[in-house]
């Protein structure tokens, strides 16, 4: 039987996987601001910006099944 069947919990895409790094994007582009262009900087905000909007968006979806 699959793992739901079974009684274990599916994975969260965000918390156990490597898409959990990408909510930390905006420390890398910060850590790099002194040797990279800004908007560099500003697209790591935007790439963690959409990590925890997506992640948000699945716990609510998940939270009304």
């Amino acid at each position: 039987g699959s793992a739901r069947a079974m009684g274990a919990a599916e994975p969260d895409l965000y918390r156990d996987t490597w898409v959990r790094y990408l909510g930390y994007a905006n420390e890398v582009g910060e850590s790099f601001r002194p040797l990279v262009p800004v908007p560099v900087v500003w697209a790591s905000y935007g790439v963690a910006t959409a990590y925890v909007t997506a992640d948000a968006f699945d716990k609510g979806r998940r939270a009304l099944l």
